[in-house]
């Protein structure tokens, strides 16, 4: 998890179109990551492996080979390619003003405690360049918002 933090300098819009926007942002924000992102938690990229940027800690080797030696790949969060299709395609986005959160499908089976919280906070990780990504892309975002003509406080005339 990540905080992003907003500093509005003119006051072009009011306090609900602020919030409309920031909404309406989250949402594209998060279903930004949920394609672009998120499908690279299951790849064998470096940042995925143990040491990597994501912080994913080390399988046991016995886990390790046998998935080598039956399904040819060392991809993280993948034995058949079941967990990862089920949990992408049940990932729901809630956004509001403030936050926005995924939700999908994790049932843990077979995981103690201590693994099912490891697992969950590896399947949360976010790279520093992600975060730096977002929060880039959300600058520029909210500025082209906020300067539409229908999001800007309307003047009355007296």
């Amino acid at each position: 998890m990540f905080k992003i933090t907003v500093e509005v300098k003119e006051k072009i819009v009011t306090d609900a179109t602020h919030n409309k926007i920031m909404r309406q942002m989250m949402f594209e924000a998060a279903v930004k990551y949920k394609e672009r992102t998120f499908p690279k938690l299951f790849e064998d990229i470096p940042a995925t492996r143990t040491g990597g940027t994501y912080g994913y800690k080390a399988r046991r080797k016995k886990y390790q080979r046998r998935k080598e030696k039956e399904k040819g790949h060392r991809k993280p969060f993948v034995f058949d390619g079941r967990f990862a299709r089920d949990l992408i395609a049940s990932t729901r986005i809630k956004a509001t003003p403030n936050k926005w959160t995924l939700r999908g499908r994790f049932s843990g089976r077979g995981l103690k405690g201590s693994q099912q919280a490891q697992f969950k906070r590896e399947l949360s990780a976010v790279s520093p360049a992600e975060i730096q990504d977002i929060i880039r892309w959300m600058r520029k975002r909210y500025v082209e918002l906020a300067n539409r003509p229908e999001n800007q406080r309307q003047r009355t005339h007296r």
